[in-house]
């Protein structure tokens, strides 16, 4: 019986350890953004962690102390956020991203615009997740499983918008992740959504009006968010 439970408790951790793995990636691309391209809010509740520059070490100080101060130019240069990154690193300063977050609000999302200049979708999604935020909305869809839904998470990703799952008609992907988000269908969607973003060109009237009709009865009912507005 000993037996039996240890063989089963190890299966358990290798079943553990390979979803683990499976998601490495997400993890790590989450981790990336929030240190390259933090928010402001990120920023100033992050900024003030401690850290040690060395095991057992008393010397301990802000991730945001000892930063040179950034160019006085409202939009300054790539090359002088560059150095100032870089200047920041040699002095003690362990995220200099997040002095440029706080002191630079937007200076990380109009730059993700301006790489993105040729993407006529991105400005658009970028806008809506920026209403989101602005909205401080908690909890959100985004309707359709597309390659289009898939972009809108992974500027949801770095600009650290809140979204909880697709919602897809196509039985064939329930249950399934995208990214690290679950695909589930309407009737799973929790009553106090805040909004859906449909990621739909095409069929994006029919997919609203099937979603106006969910919640007509609702007290409470979710904004709507189109690509094409």
């Amino acid at each position: 019986a000993f037996q039996e439970c240890w063989f089963a408790l190890s299966e358990q951790k290798v079943g553990l350890l390979e979803g683990l793995l499976e998601r490495k990636r997400d993890f790590l691309s989450i981790l990336l953004r929030f240190i390259d391209m933090p928010d402001k809010d990120e920023a100033a509740r992050f900024g003030g962690l401690l850290y040690s520059d060395g095991f057992n070490s008393e010397k301990r100080a802000r991730l945001t102390d000892a930063a040179a101060s950034l160019p006085r130019t409202a939009n300054p240069t790539k090359y002088a956020v560059k150095a100032f990154i870089t200047a920041s690193l040699k002095s003690g300063c362990c995220w200099p991203q997040a002095v440029i977050a706080e002191e630079r609000e937007g200076y990380f999302t109009n730059q993700l615009i301006e790489a993105l200049d040729d993407d006529p979708a991105a400005g658009v999604i970028i806008s809506i997740l920026n209403q989101i935020k602005a909205r401080n909305y908690k909890s959100g869809a985004i309707y359709a499983a597309s390659e289009i839904g898939r972009k809108i998470q992974w500027f949801a990703d770095i600009l650290a918008v809140k979204i909880d799952c697709f919602v897809d008609s196509d039985k064939r992907l329930r249950g399934s992740m995208i990214g690290t988000l679950p695909v589930i269908s309407l009737n799973e969607v929790s009553e106090e959504i805040d909004y859906y973003i449909i990621a739909s060109i095409a069929y994006a009237e029919q997919i609203g009006a099937m979603l106006r009709a969910r919640y007509a009865d609702n007290i409470k009912k979710p904004e709507l968010f189109f690509l094409d507005t």
